[in-house]
């Protein structure tokens, strides 16, 4: 198997190719698949088991084989498999809330070099204040700035999600 190399250089030491840590990656990875899953969870529940929708198609089935099921107890059923599907989704977003403090955490023992804040105040620096290498520091800057952005969005869904009263 190949292993993909990064080929963004290190905007203040240009020698050096930029590498995060394998709990970096990790985080990144579990992070990514977390939230594809929780979203999955919002699309099935606002499709597949839609309560006009599951209502019909039970009733419809059933009948088939002369069994008689009143609109009630089919939104009954339905209501009880969209439970189900919201219950994954609460899976999904205690795990998320796991990997985001297990950021914070990340963030607090990363080495030195490879700590998010220290990374975004020295792009900050390097575009509004060294003015050296403009293209890449400004690129440096904007990605930065996003990922603090992502942060902050990722802190809110936690948050409201653990405290939906919030």
């Amino acid at each position: 198997m190949t292993v993909i190399e990064p080929t963004r250089r290190n905007i203040e030491r240009p020698d050096q190719i930029k590498k995060n840590s394998a709990r970096l990656r990790f985080w990144h990875w579990a992070t990514a698949a977390t939230i594809t899953g929780s979203l999955l969870t919002v699309l099935i529940n606002s499709t597949l088991t839609d309560r006009a929708t599951i209502t019909r198609v039970l009733q419809n089935e059933l009948g088939k084989d002369s069994v008689t099921v009143t609109a009630q107890q089919a939104g009954s059923v339905a209501h009880a498999l969209g439970d189900k599907v919201w219950e994954v989704h609460t899976y999904f977003g205690y795990v998320l809330a796991g990997l985001f403090l297990f950021r914070l955490v990340l963030e607090a023992f990363q080495l030195a070099d490879q700590k998010f804040l220290r990374k975004l105040r020295s792009a900050y620096l390097q575009f509004r204040v060294i003015k050296k290498n403009r293209e890449i520091a400004r690129h440096e800057w904007a990605v930065k700035s996003l990922y603090a952005g992502f942060y902050v969005l990722l802190g809110v869904l936690v948050i409201t999600g653990l405290f939906p009263g919030f």
